[in-house]
């Protein structure tokens, strides 16, 4: 059975014509059928094939039509088979396409250029599918046309007028009726009668575009003549100004008409001075001509600032849509419209009141202009005329200011080794609320930095004594050989009774020369002596301390607005000059008396303070010739306070702050290498018996009795003091700071804080190598050596139950746990040491001979307490490494290939490195008094390779790797691993 799926849409078309020619008689919602021979194709509606999902194959037994026909209407029997159901002949005709272009230069006044295609229905690639085609007809046109409008005029005004406008019109006229997707839309306007009619279906299933750029960018005045010499803050060339416009109509079967019209103008100034004018009052005094008067004399002032510069810039965005009525019943529907308007701002100073002291000033405002709701009309211009007058309502402001000033101490005498520089930066920004919450008030946030360096080159101090800088390039084996040589060429010559040996040609001196010749030497030693002391006087090169603080504030519910630098003269110039500048951030309260939060019972955002503090110092050191110490320490603390002021019915304003919490990290260095190499064991010992020791100092400090009162730890057998027992924090912290850090438990401080970072340091020696009796095997040895150790507080918090208890700290708690144990202070979840020798020693050596040998041995350990579930993990690594290489130089061969001799030269580089390592990892469980290995192994793990340069990109390189690993757990198995290979390397 065969189906002709074009006759179906043709009885629709049919059956759509006689219904737009008026006939009664036919209708979408009844039943419509045609005759084809012995077939009878119906439609219903206005079904789509483009969208059948499905579809029915039924076998009916018809009724009885008249008497005398054969059917006798008794129920049949039969079996139908629908064994395959395939689509043929489909309609593939191919498309067209065709492009053109066209572009010109109208000399120097500018480029036009014209653009043209067309690509019509079932138009594609060759790989595309048939069922990707396009099916629609698309014209594409495009015009630019990009002048320099300054050209009508003379040169020397000095004007430039970029001047830039496109247009471009996209027409698609589909194949098929979008409204009809299954009818050609050339058939369906057949079935119109009126032309009227059948356009208006055209124009509806169109795909129109249309869009218009215009712009005028940078209009502006050149300085030429003389007035390039001497600018002035207000010439013309100061000034420029911008606009743009971008237009847009679109139309197709789902939109009756897409409006959208962007209008964008700005207006900048910028007044640069190349050379601010100086003003010195003191340069050419010779009362301030000595050194000593260096200060003053070099004391300057800026007339006129470097930089000024202001831009503002209008936007409007105004799009209208309407919806196409698709559907016959009476529907009305109305355009929706988006409308954007605002007025941004942009403020910039830079002002170097002198040389050392600068301030750079930078502002963004940007604000709303509301518009009313619906179309613009004579009414609703004169409400945005208004709104625009005003200068629109503030929705964004944000200022940022920066001082840096070289303290000029280093025009002091004898301090110019000495510099300081100071930087302060504070940033403020206003956000505006939105219409739909307004009532919740705006959002002000101020952050303040202040950093102060200083770094001293000891150096240039020690210079400044000739004494200190004989000293420091003092060498005695060089000062000894200059005597003997000396002594021995003025005897040479044949003075005070020496004579020359002519067999051997030396010099024979005699007893009392010889005696000269030492009594000089002696006094060279102590000479020596006294260098390498002032040396140890000097041995500080550089030392530099940065200090750097950062505090924040974030403060919802603002009812006022920002207008002048961020302040609103309306209500008191709120919220404060001080708080703009970073200096008063606490003005919560103030605002809250003032009637400047918000009322508003929903308000739920909390105020915020942070504050971030570092502390950073380095010294390099040389206390001997080719020893350089490297000393550093770092401090950082921040932390996070929240709180909140809420509207209080019952007493009729905004009460606050409330509900305030606070967190933060800290980290500092410390030293922990006074227990690195004791018993792991011996240590967990003594920190669980210093419990007890902290928990009576806690006890003694607090004059509560309820610590004279003991308990019985049931675990352990130990007694501790009440509200401070073996499981308690400020216990468990203090002991375990003291017996790791090494300190005395019976004086060490409570606080989790240390109050000053310990140094850290790198050390490197290279000077065994000018030894004489080794420089002759060696051409450099090397000795190093590394320690780092941190302590950490990863998460610190108040209580909520202590956080507004005054005066509540350590010794002298009040409030206690469910366990009975006094709530610290500071709450933690967890402390962590760590500490590395990385290398603990390190060898280095390279022979003569190009033998290299290398040992190091590393050390590190990681200790973190968690107080969550009372245990200590220990994470250990102990490393030892040693490598050796060697060189063999200039290694030739040749290799012959299809007849030609490709010719090598180059060293073989042999390496070999033997590396073990011991990583284990123990959980102590302080409540149980058990230590258990949780993770590690000793790996065991050896390589060797060899590699030769083939050519200067071309290397070749044979390898051999194993590792061992012997696991410390029992369950977990030993294991090895084993690879080698050669490996080409190219470089580019």
């Amino acid at each position: 059975m065969e189906i002709d799926l074009e006759k179906l849409v043709t009885i629709k078309t049919n059956r759509n014509r006689a219904i737009r020619n008026g006939s009664k008689s036919f209708s979408s919602t009844l039943l419509y059928s045609e005759q084809d021979g012995d077939r009878t194709y119906s439609v219903l509606g206005s079904p789509n094939l483009g969208k059948v999902k499905v579809i029915m194959i039924g076998v009916r037994n018809p009724r009885k039509k008249n008497l005398g026909d054969a059917n006798d209407m008794l129920p049949k029997s039969a079996i139908v088979w629908v064994n395959e159901l395939r689509l043929t002949d489909f309609n593939n005709h191919g498309g067209w396409a065709a492009m053109a272009l066209a572009k010109t230069n109208l000399a120097d006044l500018g480029n036009i250029s014209l653009y043209g295609s067309y690509t019509s229905a079932g138009f594609g690639n060759l790989e595309d599918k048939l069922t990707g085609l396009e099916l629609v007809n698309n014209l594409n046109l495009q015009t630019s046309l990009d002048l320099e409008l300054s050209k009508f005029l003379p040169d020397e005004w000095g004007v430039r007028i970029p001047f830039y406008i496109d247009h471009t019109r996209q027409i698609g006229s589909p194949e098929y009726n979008p409204f009809d997707q299954d009818v050609k839309l050339s058939d369906d306007l057949d079935t119109y009668e009126s032309s009227s009619a059948r356009d208006s279906i055209k124009d509806a299933a169109r795909e129109q575009k249309k869009a218009t750029n215009l712009t005028l960018t940078n209009i502006r005045k050149e300085r030429v003549g003389e007035a390039a010499l001497k600018p002035h803050f207000y010439d013309i060339e100061n000034f420029s100004i911008s606009y743009a416009y971008s237009g847009e109509r679109n139309s197709d079967d789902e939109t009756e008409y897409f409006k959208k019209n962007q209008h964008r103008g700005g207006l900048t100034y910028n007044f640069s001075t190349p050379q601010p004018k100086q003003f010195k009052p003191f340069e050419k005094s010779k009362l301030f001509s000595s050194k000593h008067w260096r200060l003053l004399k070099e004391f300057n002032l800026y007339y006129q600032p470097k930089n000024v510069s202001f831009s503002t810039e209008l936007f409007r965005d105004y799009e209208e849509t309407l919806l196409r009525n698709k559907s016959q019943a009476l529907i009305i529907i109305k355009p929706t419209y988006y409308k954007q308007f605002s007025l941004q701002r942009n403020y910039g100073l830079q002002y170097d009141l002198s040389r050392a002291l600068r301030i750079q000033y930078s502002a963004n405002a940007n604000a709303r202009i509301d518009e009313p709701v619906g179309a613009i009309n004579s009414a609703t211009r004169d409400s945005i005329w208004r709104a625009l007058t005003h200068g629109g309502t503030m929705q964004n402001f944000s200022q940022t200011l920066n001082l840096n000033w070289d303290i000029p101490i280093n025009k002091l005498p004898f301090l110019d080794f000495i510099k300081t520089p100071l930087v302060y930066r504070t940033t403020y920004t206003f956000q505006g609320a939105s219409f739909a919450t307004q009532s919740l008030g705006n959002t002000l946030n101020s952050s303040t930095t202040l950093q102060a360096t200083a770094s001293a080159n000891l150096q240039t101090l020690y210079n400044k004594s000739k004494l200190f800088k004989k000293a420091q390039s003092y060498n005695f084996q060089n000062e000894v050989d200059k005597i003997r040589n000396v002594n021995k060429n003025h005897q040479a010559r044949g003075r005070n009774g020496a004579r020359r040996n002519a067999k051997q040609d030396t010099v024979i001196l005699t007893k009392a020369q010889r005696d000269s010749i030492e009594h000089l030497v002696q006094l060279e030693r102590w000479k020596a002596v006294g260098y390498f002391g002032l040396q140890l006087v000097s041995c500080i090169k550089n030392v530099t301390a940065q200090y750097s603080t950062t505090s924040g504030n974030r403060l919802p519910g603002f009812m006022g607005t920002a207008t002048i630098v961020g302040l609103d003269p309306k209500n008191s110039w709120n919220p404060g000059l001080g708080y703009t500048t970073g200096f008063n951030t606490d003005i919560a309260s103030s605002l809250a008396n003032k009637g400047l939060l918000t009322t508003d019972t929903l308000m739920n955002t909390p105020h915020e303070n942070t504050l971030s503090r570092t502390l950073s110092l380095q010294a390099s050191v040389e206390p001997i010739r080719d020893m350089k110490i490297e000393f550093s320490c770092t401090q950082n603390y921040s932390t996070r306070e929240e709180y909140y002021y809420y509207y209080m019915s019952d007493l009729g304003k905004v009460d606050g702050p409330l509900s305030y919490i606070m967190s933060g990290n800290y980290t500092t260095t410390v030293w922990s290498f006074r227990t690195a190499f004791s018993n792991s064991d011996k240590l967990f010992s003594q920190f669980l018996d210093n419990r007890t020791t902290i928990s009576s100092r806690l006890a003694a400090a607090n004059p509560s009795s309820y610590t004279r009162q003991m308990v019985q730890d049931t675990l352990s057998g130990h007694y501790y003091n009440a509200g401070y027992s073996g499981n308690s924090q400020d216990v468990l912290l203090t002991s375990f700071l003291a017996t790791y850090l090494g300190k005395d438990p019976s004086s060490y401080g409570f606080s989790p804080f240390l109050s000053f970072p310990l140094p850290n340091w790198s050390l490197n020696y290279t000077g065994l190598n000018k030894i004489k009796s080794l420089k002759k095997i060696f051409t450099n040895i090397s000795l190093s050596h590394k320690y780092s150790s941190t302590y950490t507080i990863s998460n610190f918090y108040t209580d909520a139950a202590v956080a507004n208890l005054p005066n509540y700290d350590y010794g002298s708690e009040t409030i206690t746990t469910a366990s009975g144990d006094y709530i610290p202070p500071v709450s933690m979840d967890a402390v962590q040491i760590s500490e590395q020798f990385n290398p603990l020693i390190r060898l280095s050596m390279s022979f003569v001979n190009s033998l290299q040998l290398n040992f190091s041995i590393q050390r590190n350990r990681m200790l973190g307490m968690s107080f969550a579930n009372n245990q200590l993990t220990e994470t250990t690594r102990r490393g030892v490494t040693l490598g050796g290489g060697y060189r063999i130089k200039d290694v030739a061969f040749a290799v012959k290939a299809s007849g030609r001799t490709m010719k090598f030269k180059s060293d073989i580089v042999l390496q070999l490195n033997l590396t073990y390592n011991s990583n284990m990892t123990n959980i102590r469980k302080i409540n149980q008094n058990v230590s258990q290995i949780s993770s590690g192994s000793s790996v065991w793990m050896i390589e060797l390779s060899g590699e030769y340069a083939l050519s200067s990109t071309l290397t070749a390189r044979l390898f051999f790797q194993t590792n061992i690993n012997t696991p410390y757990i029992s369950n977990s198995y030993p294991n090895s691993t084993t690879k080698g290979g050669l490996t080409i390397r190219f470089s580019f």
